[in-house]
């Protein structure tokens, strides 16, 4: 698996993490550069462009507060990185609870996409 899996993601650009609270691993977050993940993923994207994805796979972490405050965490951290730019990410439209823990880190909505997964909103984040 980490033969098949992470050497993909390495040369796509993704940087993978587990999220743990404490001592506790409760979910998975990861980031990439926009323009190097092809498959039909971001065509447009600009230089500077990074996507995040994550989820909280422990149910009593869930409606909580940790997912805004772990996506706020992973930004801040993000834009150390003198070539991040923007964070984009594309929740699923009837995903609302996703929709408005990106809103309050500051994302905004750009529009609803096309993506390889289905419809999705896109939002962006800029630096």
């Amino acid at each position: 698996l980490r033969k098949k899996y992470l050497i993909d993601l390495e040369t796509r650009g993704v940087t993978a993490y587990v999220i743990k609270i404490g001592d506790r691993p409760v979910g998975y977050i990861q980031s990439y550069e926009a323009q190097k993940v092809g498959g039909g993923w971001w065509p447009d994207a600009q230089p500077g462009a990074y996507g995040i994805d994550q989820f909280i796979g422990e149910s009593d972490f869930i409606n909580q507060g940790w997912g805004t405050k772990i996506i706020q965490e992973f930004v801040n951290r993000l834009y150390l990185n003198h070539k991040v730019t923007e964070v984009i990410t594309d929740p699923e439209l009837k995903n609302a609870r996703a929709i408005r823990c990106y809103e309050e880190v500051g994302f905004v909505r750009v529009g609803e996409i096309e993506t390889p997964g289905g419809q999705a909103l896109l939002m962006k984040l800029k630096k």
